[in-house]
């Protein structure tokens, strides 16, 4: 954790001490989220978790850099925003388990790896929501970016047999190479 934080911290701390943008994807796609709670991963400084809480979603955001989660909430405090953070290193197995479920999650420029998905599911209430838009491969491709960050052509497609597929498409924003996924959790009789 010591070395991915430290990373991100040197990151955000370069960063002018003003509120992030909203995601596109979360813009175009809010109305497919359910009312209720929302777990933000990787959220960063807040680009989605400030949208979601305006919209009146109770948001709990986590990431592994405090000082995202510092600017967060001075964002959120300046905005009069009631959000919950939660610094958490998500290569260790259990850093999510505390926070029980959620009616939705979202995840943003932000590839979860193999072993993260069984955790997520299991996070997201049944018929809950997951949103998820982050790099593809195309972006490697175009803009040398790491590719161990980007998502492999229709990666996510069946990622898990609980997580249902509603939406999947990959897009070109202004040099941005993204996939966009919305699943829902299927509901176990």
């Amino acid at each position: 954790m010591r070395e991915d934080q430290e990373r991100w911290n040197t990151r955000f701390n370069k960063r002018p001490l003003v509120q992030p943008s909203t995601p596109r994807f979360m813009k175009e796609k809010f109305d497919q989220l359910i009312p209720g709670t929302v777990l933000d991963l990787a959220c960063g400084d807040g680009a989605a978790t400030l949208y979601l809480a305006e919209k009146g979603l109770k948001v709990t955001a986590t990431d592994i850099s405090d000082i995202a989660l510092a600017r967060l909430s001075i964002f959120a405090k300046a905005l009069s925003l009631d959000v919950s953070t939660c610094l958490v290193d998500f290569d260790h197995p259990t850093a999510l388990s505390h926070l029980g479920a959620f009616d939705n999650i979202v995840i943003m420029h932000f590839k979860p790896k193999p072993v993260h998905w069984p955790i997520i599911v299991s996070l997201l209430r049944p018929g809950g929501k997951l949103l998820m838009s982050t790099f593809n491969l195309q972006h490697h491709f175009e803009n040398n970016f790491s590719r161990r960050f980007c998502l492999e052509k229709n990666e996510l497609i069946h990622v898990s047999e609980d997580l249902v597929l509603d939406h999947h498409e990959s897009v070109n924003i202004n040099g941005n190479y993204m996939d966009d996924y919305i699943f829902h959790k299927a509901c176990t009789p």
